[in-house]
């Protein structure tokens, strides 16, 4: 169980990360026991240690999940201010990504309100066309809940963050 401290601060570090790269990455089991990585922008924290994504694009991702509920979120902040900083001071001030490692429920329809939320995030290019190729069609969603949190961890840089 992830204690309330620490997946506040997960928290944090995983929108530092989706909102300088755009996406994180959440991995997969495959048939063959290897990993499959895959980008997603849509992923909304839903409550302590839970989150949502919508199903849209990943149709390994979708059926390594259906048979293998396991999975691994990676968000990585992609500044280049917060890397520039670390260069100067030779320690980063927050930690620089974070894993959250769960399980992820069976496909489901998405509720108006995650919708709705979705779109608020992405309201700058509704307009465009890119918009309609990626998103014209969020219907499904998946919950996922997590178990287990890790940060990223850089030698020194980032050895005075704690725990």
């Amino acid at each position: 169980m992830i204690d309330q401290a620490s997946w506040s601060r997960a928290v944090h570090v995983l929108r530092q990360g989706m909102s300088t790269s755009l996406h994180c990455s959440i991995a997969s089991v495959n048939e063959d026991g290897t990993a499959h990585v895959t980008p997603i922008g849509s992923l909304q924290i839903t409550g302590p240690s839970t989150a949502m994504f919508f199903d849209v694009f990943g149709s390994r991702l979708s059926r390594n999940v259906d048979r293998d509920s396991r999975v691994t979120i990676l968000a990585v902040n992609s500044s280049k201010l917060f890397w520039l900083k670390m260069f100067i001071k030779g320690r980063f001030v927050e930690y620089p990504g974070v894993r959250l490692i769960g399980t992820v429920s069976p496909k489901r329809e998405s509720t108006p309100q995650e919708r709705e939320r979705f779109e608020r995030r992405v309201k700058r290019v509704r307009r465009m066309r890119g918009y309609d190729v990626l998103w014209s069609n969020i219907g499904h969603a998946r919950d996922i809940k997590f178990t287990t949190l890790k940060y990223v961890r850089i030698g020194r840089s980032t050895s005075h963050l704690g725990r």
